[in-house]
């Protein structure tokens, strides 16, 4: 990966086959795959991202790259075939529900609404596991967990889906659930007392009567 911007590089180098030291800014043109004995290229790319937002396979043919930072314009994963764009995926795709930014943390790297939680290389097969970020709300200062995550797993050579799941359903209606029964009891705790105190208030009042005859 070569950065669009100099300083941010920090002037990376490669140990080419022969043993030589090359500047990577220097010696290749683009971000991509090049053959490391005649330095020319395999496949290329215009785009720049982070190592720790791509996974790749053993031959470098095949790569997945997270858009960490592309909730706001709705971008999420990519995967590519030798640097071709084959499949990608919108944060609507992947998020099913509360996918509202009230309901994702925020990362003060990069300044970014986090809507992922983990992305990694499965071991032993060709599959990119993600999970998303689980949802949670802060009212009134109290951070309150809702429970909701998927997990996904892609073949990262066509970027299929073939497993999904999403866990942590049931906690919104618990809180749902809690509320209306606060709700519920709010309204009629009041009218239960207040019957309690009339009819102790009626016995006392029998009890001076029979008193009193």
């Amino acid at each position: 990966m070569k950065s669009p911007d100099p300083q941010h590089d920090n002037a990376p180098t490669a140990i080419l086959a022969d043993g030589r030291v090359a500047s990577i800014r220097d010696t290749f043109a683009k971000s991509g795959v090049y053959d490391s004995r005649t330095l020319q290229p395999l496949w290329q790319v215009n785009w720049y991202a982070h190592d720790w937002d791509l996974l790749w396979s053993d031959d470098l043919q095949h790569v997945a790259r997270i858009d960490r930072t592309g909730y706001l314009r709705n971008s999420a994963l990519h995967f590519y075939d030798n640097g071709k764009l084959i499949r990608s995926y919108a944060c609507s795709d992947l998020l099913t529900g509360l996918s509202g930014r009230a309901f994702l943390p925020y990362s003060t790297g990069d300044w970014h609404d986090r809507w992922y939680e983990d992305f990694n290389l499965e071991a032993g097969r060709f599959a990119v596991s993600l999970t998303t970020a689980r949802r949670r709300i802060n009212l009134f200062g109290w951070r309150f967990d809702l429970g909701l995550q998927e997990s996904y797993s892609f073949d990262i050579e066509t970027g299929a889906i073939y497993e999904r799941s999403s866990s942590g359903g049931w906690v919104i209606w618990a809180y749902g659930a809690g509320a209306l029964l606060l709700l519920l009891t709010s309204a009629l705790l009041p009218r239960l007392l207040w019957r309690h105190v009339r009819r102790r208030f009626a016995a006392r009042q029998r009890g001076f009567e029979v008193v009193a005859q």
